[in-house]
């Protein structure tokens, strides 16, 4: 039942720490870059900003918290687009790389 901890540790020390690393960086350069983009490239509203990272991470949990912590339904404006398109890549993508796998 927790063989889950002890397996990565046995990862971590048979590859380095470098897998570890590669996860947190494809985790949050991405919505760093969406971030900076977003406030001034695009100039978004910070509210709506942040709903649309919200939606590219396909997460109802954090839009929730985000139109609580705004007392607004505003972020849900930004949150539809990029959680229907992730959604819909999700879906593709899935048998895609099985095919190229």
């Amino acid at each position: 039942m927790f063989a889950t901890g002890p397996e990565a540790l046995r990862s971590i020390l048979e590859y380095g720490v470098a897998v570890p690393i590669a996860g947190i960086a494809v985790a949050l350069v991405p919505g760093f870059v969406s971030l900076y983009y977003g406030k001034y490239v695009l100039r978004m509203h910070p509210v709506i900003l942040c709903g649309s990272l919200c939606g590219r991470r396909a997460s109802t949990p954090a839009i929730n918290a985000v139109a609580l912590a705004a007392n607004s339904n505003v972020p849900v404006l930004g949150y539809t687009v990029p959680y229907t398109v992730a959604n819909v890549l999700l879906t593709l993508a899935g048998p895609v790389i099985v095919l190229i796998v």
